[in-house]
């Protein structure tokens, strides 16, 4: 078996080696945006020569995975600088790893609190509105009388 992957180590990075040859750094665009207050609302704007370069640099960070690094940097210099945010590391994990990391949030007390005093203040706010209005309509028609 360890066999088959250096095979598959020497064809991808003669694939790295042949996208990086075929593009120019200064033609690529590569860049992240963000349009909106969620992730969801992300996309990537970049041309032809952005994308075989970002697939480049993905392979290049997949060839040097060992079991003693899992932790890859991405290479930065030719990516767009007027996006809004960037890739600077590759952390390597399992699927199980990672599925045990996920941190599920509990509901405290403190959030429960948060929440009845905001509908409180609200609460308030429109009582003291009615009690204002009330009062200088109150005031009006004393006075017209």
């Amino acid at each position: 078996m360890s066999v088959n992957l250096d095979l598959e180590e020497k064809d991808l990075t003669q694939v790295t080696r042949i996208l990086r040859k075929n593009t120019e750094d200064k033609e690529a665009f590569f860049a992240f945006h963000q349009y909106g207050g969620d992730p969801s609302e992300s996309d990537i704007h970049a041309n032809k020569e952005g994308l075989i370069r970002y697939a480049a640099d993905l392979l290049e960070a997949s060839i040097s995975v060992t079991p003693d690094n899992r932790m890859l940097e991405l290479s930065q210099e030719w990516l767009y600088d007027n996006g809004h945010f960037y890739f600077n590391n590759i952390r390597l994990i399992d699927k199980s790893q990672y599925e045990s990391e996920q941190v599920e949030y509990k509901i405290t007390w403190k959030d429960k609190a948060s929440e009845y005093g905001c509908f409180a203040m609200i609460l308030f706010l429109i009582l003291c509105t009615i009690i204002g209005l009330y009062i200088i309509v109150d005031y009006a028609i004393n006075l017209a009388f």
